[in-house]
């Protein structure tokens, strides 16, 4: 049986002091870890970047696999909420060549800034290829810097002014303006894993729990973002629990 799987782009521990990346001592494992005898709900914050094709496999699911040492004779049980979402980030260029003296010659290296420019671009290109960084006042040939608001850029070899279209040379920023805005997740319910009890002294019990999500007509740029929350409410180890794996999977249905 054929299977897709995904693996997050994102893993963020966001309740401070209940999760955190930690190490199972007895199996070595590293990974999110919860409280033992957790006191307070915990969160783990995930983000899944939509690859640009999706395979037809049929139903999304969620697999976790995680470890605990836990002590003799003793059923234990972790309970989680799943929450998730789609949501679209944008990427877009935007041309900062076109107009009439929008470039002005700073008379240091070389250099020129761009004025009334507000935002700091993410990537510059410059002649179509994405430029390094540097520090303003000394930078290299086709590099760029961002000083008291403005952008500055410096041309390789001998320079040329930014305002003559007259050549093939284009700036482009690349902007991220960030997601759009993100509805409230939605909760796919709870989910609760038993470590049976056994008669060994300590034992290490790794469990995996797989849940159908009803992620449907995901599109290339979508990411979904989704909540793993450890609940009080139905959470009674007495032993850390380290998250071994994490991942999306979609399997084929015949």
């Amino acid at each position: 049986m054929n299977a897709f799987e995904l693996a997050p782009h994102k893993v963020f521990c966001a309740t401070a002091g209940k999760v955190w990346r930690g190490k199972n001592s007895a199996t070595g494992i590293i990974g999110p870890t919860f409280l033992a005898s957790l006191n307070a709900n915990a969160t783990i914050e995930l983000e899944f970047q939509v690859p640009r094709a999706i395979p037809s496999m049929g139903d999304c699911k969620l697999e976790v696999c995680m470890v605990a040492t836990i002590s003799s004779g003793t059923s234990l049980a972790a309970q989680f909420q799943i929450k998730w979402a789609t949501v679209q980030k944008g990427i877009s260029r935007t041309s900062l060549s076109a107009g009439t003296n929008l470039w002005t010659a700073s008379g240091t290296n070389d250099e020129y800034y761009k004025t009334a420019d507000p935002n700091e671009p993410s990537i510059l290109y410059i002649e179509g290829v994405a430029r390094e960084k540097g520090t303003v006042g000394s930078l290299g040939g086709n590099q760029w810097g961002w000083s008291g608001g403005s952008l500055y850029v410096k041309m390789n070899a001998a320079p040329w002014d930014p305002d003559d279209h007259s050549s093939d040379q284009n700036f482009i920023e690349m902007s991220e303006p960030g997601e759009s805005a993100v509805p409230s997740l939605s909760s796919e319910g709870n989910v609760t894993v038993v470590w049976p009890g056994t008669s060994s002294t300590h034992t290490n019990k790794l469990q995996t729990f797989v849940t159908p999500l009803d992620v449907v007509a995901l599109q290339a740029g979508e990411w979904i973002k989704m909540e793993l929350i450890g609940l009080t409410s139905g959470w009674t180890m007495n032993a850390d629990l380290t998250i071994e794996s994490i991942k999306l999977i979609w399997e084929e249905t015949t």
